[in-house]
């Protein structure tokens, strides 16, 4: 995709908006219209042609809704007039594209996007029910933002390519007859057309399954198109549990009249899971013996999912830092109050053991919550490490020797020759360090094995600007042999809401990964999991190298 040829429309009556989302698509090499009320975007549509809009809900005068709704209202005119000129106007769409009116002699509304900062569900829904094809909520990430656009038109571009090659193949089929020559020219000519799609277009049918699938699906999925033909049940049962059942509905419901549109995860020939956006474009093609296909296209967007769900993760962590900077000043000085009047307790108690005990022990749940508090802090935005070049190997050898004596675990330590220095606050990183290995002492219900390796990673390629930057980097592994993660919540760990732990002081109150996520993530690395339920975790903590 050229993004020179693609004209975004930004509609918005927000001046910082406009040059914030505009400044990044420019930067992207798109060209950038924008207007900044719903009477001049409309004018706008009517008289250039635009690849995607960006349409802001909130405006004065005319909302986002009702912008959309006289697009659409002037799309319908548009087509009206087209087919009253070509005295078509009573004919069907197949009908008209068989008699060579092509997608592009009719006037369309291109996708819309809504930015909004509504969040409610009614909102959401009725953007939907207008046809827009996506929605970003306010405040964005211009990483969302960018991410979002580029999906939105490379899903366009497959459609319209789609689109003309369904139009081209009935043009083909009427034109059998008389020249069957031709016909084998121009299906050769669609298959390539097919085969150049970067994505799955496949026919199925209930009664003979998959009878079509690009050889793209060899490149997505690993398998190719002769083994869905072979075993007809093989997509079906590649599905995820978790998403069969949705996706056998919609599959079905599409022989009804019912296109769908559906996200959905699905296995590969080496057992990865991969999600893909799954479209029908209810053509129904009859065989001889009665039997009814249906077209579609499965697009993979594995990578895009991932995006969402680091967005996500980066705006659960600065949710949870705004909220421990707000309460972390006022904690402090509530336990400065509760442990000076333990100690004026204790001295008021001189020689009873009994009580004396129970206020050591309250002293000491005070120090844990306020060594908790400061770990809290460190997820406040405005925090930042006093971080020194050092030696990273003699670091973790001194914060295993303190640690293991709390663990019940051995711990097993491989150290890379030749590692380079690293620029790194000793208090935080040992924090971090800490809670991933407690982490993995408590995920084994017995005595086990903790082994930690550390090893440079040199040329790490650029990992989407949210996790890693392309650069040289340190990698300390933490490798566990616990109870392992469920796959489908490996992308959760470190969610500052999401816990399967008991909540409590000695559990860290389930904050453990989150704050050594937002620890690392100040030293601008990054911490990745691995794992399999019933076999063990890896955690691989990136910190850059000079």
């Amino acid at each position: 995709m050229n993004n020179s040829e693609k004209n975004i429309l930004l509609v918005d009556d927000s001046p910082n908006n406009i040059q914030l989302i505009g400044g990044a698509l420019h930067s992207q090499g798109y060209n950038i219209s924008f207007a900044f009320n719903g009477k001049d975007a409309i004018e706008m549509v009517s008289t250039s042609k635009f690849d995607l809009i960006l349409l802001d809900i909130m405006m004065p005068e005319m909302d986002g809704f009702k912008v959309f709704e006289l697009l659409n209202q002037n799309q319908l005119l548009s087509q009206d007039r087209a087919l009253l000129k070509e005295g078509r106007a009573e004919k069907s769409l197949e009908d008209n594209l068989e008699d060579n009116l092509a997608p592009s002699d009719i006037q369309k509304i291109p996708p819309v996007i809504f930015l909004t900062a509504q969040t409610d569900n009614k909102s959401i829904i009725k953007a939907f029910s207008l046809g827009a094809v996506d929605y970003i909520k306010k405040p964005f990430e211009l990483s969302e933002v960018l991410a979002r656009v580029k999906t939105q038109l490379e899903l366009a571009d497959s459609k319209e390519i789609l689109v003309k090659m369904n139009h081209k193949l009935l043009k083909e089929i009427a034109l059998r007859k008389e020249n069957e020559h031709k016909l084998k020219e121009s299906e050769a000519i669609y298959r390539r057309l097919v085969e150049s799609v970067p994505a799955i277009v496949y026919a199925f049918s209930k009664e003979r399954g998959r009878t079509f699938s690009s050889k793209k699906v060899k490149d997505i999925l690993g398998y190719s198109a002769e083994d869905f033909k072979k075993q007809p049940l093989l997509w079906r049962k590649s599905v995820h549990p978790d998403d069969k059942e949705r996706y056998l509905k919609a599959l079905y419901g599409s022989f009804d009249g019912n296109h769908f549109d559906i996200k959905y995860r699905i296995k590969g020939a080496d057992g990865d899971w991969h999600w893909l956006l799954d479209r029908s474009f209810g053509t129904h093609t009859h065989f001889e013996d009665g039997a009814k296909c249906i077209e579609g296209i499965a697009i993979e967007i594995t990578e895009q999912v991932k995006m969402e769900q680091e967005v996500l993760k980066l705006v659960k962590l600065e949710s949870a830092g705004m909220f421990a900077g707000g309460i972390a000043h006022d904690m402090n000085n509530l336990n400065c109050i509760v442990a000076g009047n333990i100690e004026l307790a204790k001295d008021d108690l001189a020689g009873n053991e009994a009580t004396l005990g129970l206020l050591n022990d309250a002293f000491d749940a005070v120090q844990k919550q306020t060594k908790l508090i400061g770990q809290l802090v460190t997820l406040t935005e405005g925090f930042q490490p006093k971080k020194k070049a050092g030696d990273i190997e003699l670091f973790v050898r001194d914060s295993i020797s303190q640690i293991e004596k709390r663990l019940k675990s051995d711990v097993e330590l491989s150290v890379e020759n030749g590692l380079p220095t690293v620029e790194f606050d000793t208090t935080m990183l040992k924090s971090a360090l800490e809670n991933i290995l407690i982490n993995a002492d408590e995920s084994m219900p017995s005595v086990g094995v903790i082994k930690v390796f550390v090893k440079k990673s040199d040329s790490v390629k650029d990992i989407n600007g949210l996790q890693l930057i392309a650069g040289n980097y340190v990698v300390i592994s933490v490798q566990d042999q616990g109870v392992g993660i469920p796959e489908n919540e490996v992308n959760l760990i470190f969610d500052p809401y999401y816990s399967k732990k008991h909540r409590g002081i000695q559990k860290g109150m389930g904050l453990g990964l989150t704050l050594a996520l937002a620890m690392v993530k100040k030293h601008n690395g990054y911490i990745f999991a691995t794992s399999k339920e019933g076999a063990g975790s890896q955690f691989d903590i990136y910190l850059p190298s000079n």
